[in-house]
């Protein structure tokens, strides 16, 4: 059997993969076509934001992680240099900042509490109280606040990202990992953020 294949992404590698794939399966591949992932403005757009990326706040979250890990004592002199001896004591001050913020800003059983706005929502209030828990308990919320709770503290931002699972009919809330999530670095208000892009 003889066929043209599309691959989606532009990767020489990609290529030679799907290509020594199908020929395992006895599927002789007389061409590779391949098409680019995404515009090239959208491209440049990611590698820009992921060349400032590299360059100005990678070190810092690397640094910031690797201190909340209790690694402070394999921080070569270099390094340490810019970075207060108080940091680098026996005790984790990175670990226990971060696990004081979780314990006082999120606390050990975080509920749900709808307030109404009107006499009709007041008739609502049990039944979105109640499917909002629902939400929270199947997303293991507190779990998942902690850990964006935990980005905030090393990283200056945690991030939810909200989606929806057709299959079980239901929200989906992941966190992102800060170092993979880009945004328009030139506004001054959150809202005001005209677009996101997660790589």
């Amino acid at each position: 059997m003889t066929m043209q294949v599309l691959a989606v992404d532009d990767s020489r590698t990609m290529r030679d993969m799907v290509r020594l794939a199908l020929t395992a399966e006895g599927i002789e591949v007389a061409k590779l076509l391949s098409r680019p992932l995404m515009p090239p403005k959208l491209s440049n757009l990611i590698d820009r934001h992921e060349r400032y990326y590299k360059r100005n706040e990678k070190k810092d979250f690397d640094k910031a992680r690797r201190f909340y890990r209790g690694d402070f004592y394999s921080v070569k002199r270099a390094e340490s240099e810019g970075v207060d001896r108080l940091l680098l004591c026996s005790k984790n001050l990175i670990y226990a900042i971060a696990d004081t913020a979780v314990s006082s800003l999120l606390g050990p059983n975080p509920q749900v509490a709808c307030v109404p706005r009107n006499p009709r929502s007041q008739d609502a209030m049990m039944a979105v109280n109640g499917l909002v828990e629902f939400v929270f308990d199947e997303n293991k919320m507190r779990r998942r606040s902690a850990t964006a709770l935990i980005d905030s503290v090393l990283c200056k931002r945690g991030i939810f990202k909200t989606g929806w699972n057709s299959e079980k009919d239901r929200p989906v809330i992941k966190t992102v990992d800060p170092s993979r999530l880009f945004f328009d670095l030139t506004v001054r208000d959150v809202d005001d953020i005209s677009y996101w892009i997660e790589v």
